[in-house]
């Protein structure tokens, strides 16, 4: 009887050691990058489509119809609400979908989810269900330039009340700093961690003052709970 009972025993910790391997596995740079498109914004200027802005934005849903999550500056000219531009969504293959907004996130946040026909070269992507964790490291993609994908790393410096001011939300905890440098065309990225779960949206950078890179501010997936919802199946 005792026999059985320590084959049993050594039988679970086996299986626990197993599970917990493949939890902390983490997901490789490709794999997260399948729900990464450009975003996109055309206005016309004297019978032409001039390019407004280039942004990044993080698949969350799919079937029939794409759902994209963006910073809402890259989708739509917040200055002035009234200028109607063209938006689109560049897929991995080149393919261009023409988009619209669906709604913005509330409480300001700089937020927005953008739908196009469904984009089968992407599959959404994974949201995280846990709330972050300060010195946690995390991966921004962006599409700065011709680029359609780079990729910055960093740990959370900051959440926003806590000892730090943010200027992009207004909501206390909303926000993230991290010292992830990133460059234009970061905006609307997705932020994901370790195993490759979406965590939140950047939004901009630290010094947007100053020209170059700096660190990433990014609005966290927590804080947009309730637009995810709307468009996705409950979080995980």
């Amino acid at each position: 009887m005792r026999i059985a009972e320590s084959i049993l025993a050594i039988i679970l910790l086996i299986l626990q050691a197993s599970c917990g391997s493949t939890q902390e596995q983490p997901a490789t740079i490709e794999e997260i990058a399948e729900s990464h498109v450009v975003v996109l914004r055309y206005r016309l200027h004297e019978g032409k489509l001039k390019s407004i802005s280039r942004g990044t934005g993080t698949v969350i849903y799919t079937n029939k119809r794409s759902y994209i999550i963006t910073a809402k500056h890259a989708a739509k000219d917040i200055s002035n609400p009234q200028k109607t531009d063209v938006l689109e969504v560049l897929s991995v293959i080149g393919t261009r979908y023409k988009a619209k907004v669906e709604q913005e996130a509330r409480y300001g946040l700089d937020a927005v989810v953008i739908s196009t026909k469904e984009i089968k070269e992407r599959t959404k992507a994974t949201i995280r269900a846990s709330r972050l964790q300060r010195d946690e490291s995390f991966i921004i993609l962006g599409s700065p330039g011709p680029e359609y994908t780079r990729v910055s790393t960093g740990k959370i410096k900051h959440f926003c009340g806590s000892g730090f001011h943010c200027r992009w939300c207004p909501r206390r905890r909303s926000c993230v700093v991290l010292d992830a440098q990133i460059v234009p065309g970061f905006s609307g990225g997705g932020m994901y961690d370790r195993q490759g779960r979406y965590s939140g949206t950047c939004v901009a950078r630290q010094s947007y003052e100053v020209k170059g890179p700096g660190d990433a501010v990014c609005i966290t997936h927590t804080s947009l709970r309730e637009l995810l919802n709307k468009f996705t199946r409950p979080l995980r």
